[in-house]
């Protein structure tokens, strides 16, 4: 029977365009046997269907896939005592949607904040064509061989259409495990013992198997390239970098660290460096209050249009009161500010949601101060 082995779940590589996971596997089938169709399903540890497999081309399989051997004689039997199964190496796309990766994410993050891998089941629908052919033990007798009265008697009949003539040989049946076909080129077939003789059958196999992917490789390997949650990019000054931009160029570069954690699943670490970029590299303390720093309002506004200056001193004051409303009104509420201690767990939508926060002022902030192309 068809099998299928070595079943392997791959991270998608830098050809592929939308997110989806790679599917590699191993399949053998008898010598008498020829695959027709695979198709499968990935389906989540708790058993919904997440996406279908998509087969794609490799360009080198193992061997052959097919060729069909006819049983009933020694070349064949070698086949199947030695178990010469015919084997292919075949690679198949999953693609997942964005609300797969999230359904994905949610199942491995419900036992938080304890870190989980990722479990998978992979399964398989083979359609194969079973031969039912056997060669027939159908022997050869040089007339020569004969006695003389028969041989004589035999070569008194014509055979053949076109100028019947005399016959060579005798065919003669003989069952004999050992049988090679004495006529290669033109091997007499017969089917294996059916009331009605059936030269194949279409039949079908369900084959299901779990893969687990670690929980540092899921985390490190496989979310970075599926889902990222470097949603914005970063756009650091690197032609012209002075004293003013160092405390923007800090706080990018913390949020790449941010990122991680966020990843990982480490959402303590995610509100203590959220707390680092706002109230270290953002933010000053003035008169007892967090206000946003002179260096980067002054980086802003010198390169704003100079007709919009007047609107871009309301959006900074703006910025400042959301920057101190996110430490009074909600960072606070988990972290002491003055001594990083945690007071509350944070879950993951506090921690996304001061994540996302912070990363688009930053970002938003980079781009006002960035000069005006020339």
């Amino acid at each position: 029977m068809v099998e299928i082995a070595n079943v392997s779940i791959l991270p998608p590589s830098d050809e592929w365009l939308e997110p989806c996971l790679l599917i590699e596997c191993e399949v053998r089938s008898p010598p008498d046997q020829c695959i027709i169709e695979i198709r499968g399903l990935i389906l989540a540890e708790n058993g919904k269907i997440i996406t279908e497999l998509k087969e794609i081309p490799i360009k080198s399989p193992l061997v052959r896939i097919d060729e069909v051997l006819v049983s009933g004689n020694e070349p064949y039997n070698d086949y199947v005592r030695d178990k010469k199964y015919h084997e292919t190496k075949l690679i198949f796309t999953a693609p997942l949607s964005h609300y797969s990766i999230d359904y994905i994410e949610t199942l491995r993050q419900r036992d938080e904040p304890k870190p989980r891998g990722v479990t998978f089941k992979v399964r398989f629908l083979i359609k194969y064509l079973n031969f039912n052919l056997k060669t027939a033990h159908i022997h050869k007798i040089d007339l020569n061989r004969l006695p003389p009265q028969l041989k004589t008697q035999l070569e008194q009949i014509k055979v053949g259409t076109h100028r019947p003539s005399s016959a060579d040989s005798l065919i003669v049946y003989r069952y004999d495990p050992k049988y090679y076909p004495s006529s290669a080129p033109s091997p007499i077939l017969a089917t294996k013992g059916n009331a009605i003789p059936t030269i194949l059958f279409l039949d079908v196999v369900e084959a299901e198997y779990s893969y687990r992917i670690p929980y540092e490789d899921w985390i490190n390997i496989f979310l970075p390239k599926l889902k990222s949650y470097e949603i914005f990019t970063y756009e650091i000054p690197s032609t012209v970098i002075t004293p003013d931009y160092v405390h923007l160029i800090r706080a990018s570069k913390e949020l790449k660290y941010t990122e991680e954690y966020l990843r990982k699943g480490e959402y303590e670490n995610v509100i203590r460096s959220i707390r680092n970029i706002v109230m270290q590299h953002l933010t000053t303390r003035k008169e007892g209050e967090r206000i946003l720093r002179n260096e980067i309002k002054s980086l802003v506004l010198a390169h704003v249009p100079t007709g919009s200056k007047d609107a871009y001193e309301e959006v900074v004051k703006s910025i400042d009161g959301i920057l101190r409303r996110l430490l009074q009104d909600h960072l606070s509420k988990f972290i002491k500010l003055d001594s990083e201690e945690l007071i509350h767990t944070l879950s993951k939508s506090d921690a996304e949601y001061l994540f996302l926060t912070v990363i688009s002022i930053v970002r938003y902030l980079n781009k006002l101060s960035l000069p005006s192309p020339k």
